[in-house]
């Protein structure tokens, strides 16, 4: 499912049609436009070349084809050319192409069996035989600018052969004064400082004719306007703020987010998209990825090494390898990592076994309950953490524990939605626990009462001017948030609470919004959509 309109790209559009200004002007060009999987370079190039065709342009595309050991020789050079062929037709494309057709095997338009019209590419007798044939394919370039100005695309780089490779810095030093601009696109999360092509890359993009496009993802607004011509009417905001954090702004992502919206996982399609780079690297890599994503959105350099998942030498490696493919980034703080796309999280936690995921949250909890300074640096923040990965890890007791702890610093700091979630996780906590091993009747009226005070506060006035004083506490919700709403909240029929019930709605009212952090907000919602372990 995806947009039928164009959505944004503004300025990209501006310096791609800048660009093609000065091709008319006989100025030969190379844009290479880099960004990662899905972020939208193939719509960006085709809306391009739409554009010239309505101004009286020739177009023309190949695509790179990955096989084992490399691309497809000439892979991108034989498509371009034969899309050369099938649009001028008979006798033009004989004149246009010559030699070159011969050389590459290429079809005569029409042509049900190109073997028998051609023997095939010739073998390689000399030295010379590649610098003719591109010569060959330079000059039939250069005679179809000739009848028109010309856009060729070359798309997914990443896999080019080195043949392609060889030809695309040949006709950028060589073309000159031809009105031709060539398009490369390539995904930039592919190539690693081991990738063959790299060199490359960079040595043909300090040509003085070649410009680098980046692409990142579509702001907000943007993305809306996709949602819109999705669903075929104005979205709701919630959505589109859903759609918009998850997929970081990616194109493709927000197609599969939007099209399963209904859903609480992510699609079998966009899962395995994700997971196809992941299981691309190495093992320790792998597991490296495992336990960050057990931590959290980010994860602290010292955390991650108290995991002891790996020793010291390959968790270097493993991370300078994650780093280099652009699946972690180092944090702005420079002491930890994050991912590079929240959906590269989801779908490495959603890929965890349960008993991996629970040892890993039991061993995380373990960490911070014993060195509370490699948690979250603000105050409240920590606690939260540590429930959550209590919660994980099916610790029912020190759930109860860390939750009402953390309840306690969400009310004092205003963020009564984050304390009614975790006064819901101490509720489901609770009931979890043996008769036997609970803290009492006591503890859950008590937990009670709290549950109802966040939600009985009167719109305006002040807050209570002094609070209890529970344990230590974290994030992550119960899902039984929507039995114990109905249960308690909305009665008076709890021994020792009296009042006039509120809607939650009527809490905002003149409040500040919560001052809670972005990570100790996204560990909060994400509680909602977590079951228990056991």
């Amino acid at each position: 499912m995806s947009c039928p309109e164009f959505v944004g790209r503004a300025d990209e559009l501006d310096l791609l049609a800048a660009t093609f200004e000065r091709v008319l002007d006989g100025r030969a060009a190379t844009i290479l436009v880099g960004g990662e999987a899905g972020i939208g370079k193939t719509r960006l190039v085709e809306e391009f070349c739409g554009r010239a065709r309505g101004r009286g342009s020739f177009t023309a595309a190949g695509v790179c084809v990955p096989i084992d050991g490399g691309g497809l020789p000439f892979g991108p050079v034989v498509g371009v050319l034969r899309d050369v062929a099938r649009q001028v037709g008979e006798p033009a494309a004989s004149v246009i192409l010559g030699p070159v057709r011969f050389s590459l095997g290429l079809a005569l338009p029409g042509s049900a069996d190109p073997a028998e019209a051609y023997p095939g590419p010739a073998r390689v007798v000399d030295d010379l035989a590649k610098t003719r044939l591109f010569e060959a394919i330079l000059a039939s370039i250069v005679r179809l600018s000739e009848r028109s100005a010309v856009v060729l695309a070359f798309e997914d780089l990443q896999w080019a052969d080195s043949a392609s490779a060889e030809l695309l810095s040949f006709l950028t030093r060589n073309l000159t004064d031809a009105k031709v601009l060539l398009v490369g696109t390539y995904r930039r999360e592919e190539l690693g400082r081991d990738h063959r092509l790299r060199p490359w890359l960079s040595e043909l993009g300090r040509h003085n004719r070649v410009t680098h496009l980046r692409l990142e993802g579509l702001d907000r607004d943007e993305m809306a306007r996709m949602i819109e011509g999705i669903v075929g009417h104005q979205p709701e905001w919630t959505l589109v703020d859903a759609v918009w954090a998850r997929s970081q702004g990616n194109a493709f992502f927000a197609e599969e987010l939007t099209a399963t919206r209904h859903n609480k996982s992510l699609s079998p399609e966009l899962q395995g998209v994700i997971m196809s780079r992941v299981e691309s690297l190495s093992e320790p890599a792998q597991q490296l990825l495992r336990g960050a994503a057990a931590i959290g959105a980010t994860a602290d350099h010292e955390l991650l090494v108290s995991l002891d998942l790996l020793d010291s030498d390959s968790l270097d490696g493993a991370l300078a390898e994650t780093v280099d493919r652009q699946i972690l980034m180092v944090d702005p703080v420079g002491a930890g990592y994050r991912f590079r796309h929240t959906l590269l999280r989801e779908a490495v936690y959603a890929a965890l076994l349960p008993g991996e995921r629970r040892r890993l949250h039991h061993r995380l909890a373990t960490v911070l309950a014993a060195e509370p300074l490699l948690g979250a640096p603000v105050p409240g923040h920590g606690v939260a953490e540590l429930a959550a990965h209590w919660w994980a890890a099916g610790e029912w007791a020190e759930t109860l524990s860390a939750s009402r702890a953390a309840a306690h610093a969400d009310m004092a700091a205003w963020a009564f939605p984050e304390a009614l979630a975790h006064l819901e996780r101490a509720l489901s906590a609770f009931d979890r626990l043996p008769a036997a091993d609970g803290p009492g009747e006591v503890v859950h009226l008590g937990l009670l009462r709290w549950h109802r005070t966040p939600l009985t506060w009167p719109g305006t006035g002040s807050a209570p001017s002094s609070w209890p004083t529970p344990p230590s506490a974290s994030p992550l919700p119960s899902p039984t948030r929507g039995p114990r709403l109905a249960a308690t909240p909305w009665s008076d029929e709890v021994p020792g609470v009296s009042g006039t019930p509120t809607r939650p709605s009527s809490l905002m009212n003149g409040r500040p919004r919560s001052c809670l952090s972005t990570r100790h907000r996204q560990s909060s919602s994400e509680c909602w959509l977590s079951k228990p372990a056991g």
